[in-house]
């Protein structure tokens, strides 16, 4: 089955990575299938309705380049913890700010997580409730500025490997980042500086690309 779907879909055993900016003047328009323009719709922010829309726009760009076609193309579900699924198919979504991220993979789970680094936000007090024994004692060794930076390394790991797991809950406190493999790195985008993390479960090779918007 593997087999055929890689002749079908010509994707070669990777995690394949897509990030895109977007701004303000992104106009919402009608994407499909219903189930996803209707939760787009229902949204009420602003900048949340614009990154709903836009990473569903680089994931019907990334299904176009991978697979020859696009979120018209695929028959999408979404179970009752809120995962997004298309047969054959394994996909993420994540967006931050004025970034999107999307995580596409053929033979297994994966999931993505992409994070603006908020020197407010990622705080030594947040640290203190959500980061292991290990991941604190790795943490204390380091300045100011890069607490900061393995904080958020930390959360996007436990973001992306929740995502890849499709649980009920997010418990970050229970996720040892320490276990897993991860592909992680920091992004200077032009909207500021960004932390992403893709997780799968059998440590596939990971190829990253920054898509232009007008490309979307």
């Amino acid at each position: 089955m593997l087999d055929e779907l890689q002749q079908q879909y010509n994707i070669d055993n990777k995690v394949h990575v897509y990030v895109a900016e977007f701004d303000d003047s992104v106009e919402v328009q009608d994407v499909k299938p219903p189930i996803r323009n209707d939760a787009i719709a229902a949204t009420t922010d602003p900048l949340l309705k614009r990154q709903r829309y836009c990473v569903w726009r680089l994931l019907d760009y990334a299904l176009r380049q991978l697979i020859g076609k696009g979120v018209d193309g695929l028959n999408f579900t979404r179970d009752a913890n809120g995962k997004w699924s298309a047969g054959g198919v394994y996909f993420s979504l994540s967006h931050s700010r004025h970034a999107v991220a999307v995580a596409v993979c053929l033979t297994e789970s994966v999931g993505v997580d992409i994070e603006y680094v908020a020197q407010d936000r990622f705080n030594a007090r947040l640290a203190e409730r959500v980061l292991t024994d290990d991941e604190q004692r790795a943490r204390r060794i380091f300045s100011d500025l890069f607490k900061v930076y393995h904080f958020v390394s930390c959360w996007t790991k436990k973001e992306a490997i929740f995502k890849r797991d499709g649980g009920a809950a997010f418990l970050p406190s229970a996720i040892n980042t320490y276990k897993a493999p991860i592909y992680s790195l920091r992004l200077e985008l032009n909207s500021g500086i960004y932390w992403l993390s893709a997780a799968t479960v059998s440590n596939l090779p990971t190829k990253l690309r920054i898509i232009s918007p007008p490309n979307l």
